[in-house]
């Protein structure tokens, strides 16, 4: 069977590798190790506390121009290099001003108190709503548009006949009864649906991707991020779903969604995507190890552009390492 997976994986690979450099390395039977992005950040964050523990008991020397973390100004050249409290104060006083944006907008939205989470929740809420109520596409011509339902049809229909096959060896029970509830055990009344849309008016199609097609994928990605965090503890069999998964998302799904004038996918990837709240929305946190603190771990729901990637459509909603 091994060869027979190989073959499936690598025969969408060709035009998948040249969209998406960064899975050119990915080998089904492999588990990748950290992306070097993650490792630079792993370094200067060891680094960093190596400095506040041996060096500095307390806070952190910002004088020091190698423990200035990413995205914090250099402060060295405003306040004489004096031991003087005086001096001392003065300068922790500046650095409050000099925190990065990202840093102010994280802390704003994990620590508030419980009254403003719920508040900023409804406004999120609401800007989910207008988000959907502008969501737009652009229709095709009958003819193109014909070929394109077909190939989506396709796409349903592998990813059935693909999931018997990579789901052996995977003993996450529950994660497959969801998947298959929700998504495999559908596939004739998905691709029936699929099969009547050339006959559909705009608004119909519309109101189809926001109600159907957005739930399908959003049930990839939570299947996605389970195997993701299987592989990264050594489970072979979860590491192979989870290439497949990659593919078939960034690959087949959001090749044809683009090709349909549709939208394109958020490229977000468990246990290797920081969390950035002005793109991602926070619905839970959990505790996946300090290397993972403030990364994506989990993804509860897609995001999604416009097809050519102006706009954005609607925020992922994650769960976050603490």
């Amino acid at each position: 069977m091994a060869a027979k997976e190989t073959q499936e994986f690598i025969s969408h690979r060709e035009k998948f590798s040249q969209r998406r450099d960064t899975y050119n390395q990915m080998n089904p039977y492999q588990i990748p190790d950290y992306t070097e992005e993650h490792k630079v950040f792993m370094q200067k964050r060891e680094e960093l506390r190596a400095l506040q523990t041996v060096a500095n008991p307390g806070p952190v020397d910002y004088n020091d121009q190698h423990s200035v973390p990413s995205g914090m100004t250099d402060l060295t050249g405003l306040v004489p290099n004096s031991q003087d409290d005086e001096d001392e104060d003065i300068l922790a006083e500046i650095r409050k001003d000099f925190v990065s944006p990202y840093e102010k907008e994280t802390a704003s939205t994990v620590m508030m108190p419980a009254s403003e989470l719920l508040e900023q929740a409804k406004k999120e809420a609401e800007e989910d709503d207008k988000q959907n109520s502008d969501f737009f596409f652009e229709p095709l011509n009958a003819r193109e548009a014909k070929q394109l339902y077909t190939k989506l049809q396709q796409v349903f229909q592998d990813t059935a006949k693909e999931w018997a096959e990579y789901k052996e060896g995977l003993e996450e029970r529950a994660s497959i009864q969801r998947f298959e509830e929700n998504l495999i055990n559908k596939t004739n009344s998905i691709i029936a649906q699929i099969n009547k849309l050339e006959e559909k008016s705009e608004s119909f199609i519309r109101n189809w991707i926001q109600g159907t097609l957005f739930k399908l994928i959003d049930e990839l990605f939570i299947m996605l991020s389970k195997v993701y965090r299987l592989a990264y503890s050594g489970n072979m069999p979860a590491a192979r779903i989870r290439n497949w998964l990659q593919e078939i998302l960034f690959g087949r799904m959001n090749d044809l969604c683009v090709q349909l004038q549709w939208l394109s996918i958020d490229m977000l990837l468990p246990l290797q995507s920081e969390f950035d709240p002005r793109e991602h929305i926070m619905c839970g946190k959990q505790d996946a190890g300090k290397e993972f603190r403030n990364f994506v771990v989990g993804i509860e729901q897609a995001g999604f552009f416009t097809y050519d990637g102006s706009t954005r459509v609607r925020k992922a909603r994650v769960h976050v390492g603490s």
